[in-house]
């Protein structure tokens, strides 16, 4: 039993070890300038795909991201979230991005 369990905790450690190794491995194929990309422009459609209403909360899914009121996502500042639109500001207009109803299959 000791020697299977020695085997194991050594096998673990090697494992381990070699794990750590390769996080530190430069990229050979990536230049050593490599830049950022760009910073994308504001984002000028949104998508509503969820929103969640509770007694202390509005939530809804934005962009695949989750907002409430006063958040900022794509360049816009979220004002309100109702049952099936959210009201955004972007460039000093309102807009009201509609929640894309699907039907369920029956």
């Amino acid at each position: 039993m000791y020697k299977k369990t020695t085997i194991a905790f050594v096998l673990l450690c090697v494992a381990a070890g070699g794990m750590v190794a390769t996080a530190d491995l430069h990229d050979p194929t990536r230049p050593d300038t490599a830049v950022a990309p760009p910073v994308s422009a504001p984002v000028t459609r949104f998508v509503v795909s969820a929103i969640l209403i509770s007694d202390d909360r509005r939530v809804a899914i934005v962009n695949g991201q989750s907002v409430t009121a006063g958040d900022r996502i794509g360049g816009a500042t979220v004002q309100a979230i109702d049952a099936h639109t959210v009201a955004l500001r972007f460039q000093d207009k309102i807009i009201h991005a509609r929640l894309k109803l699907t039907k369920v299959r029956e």
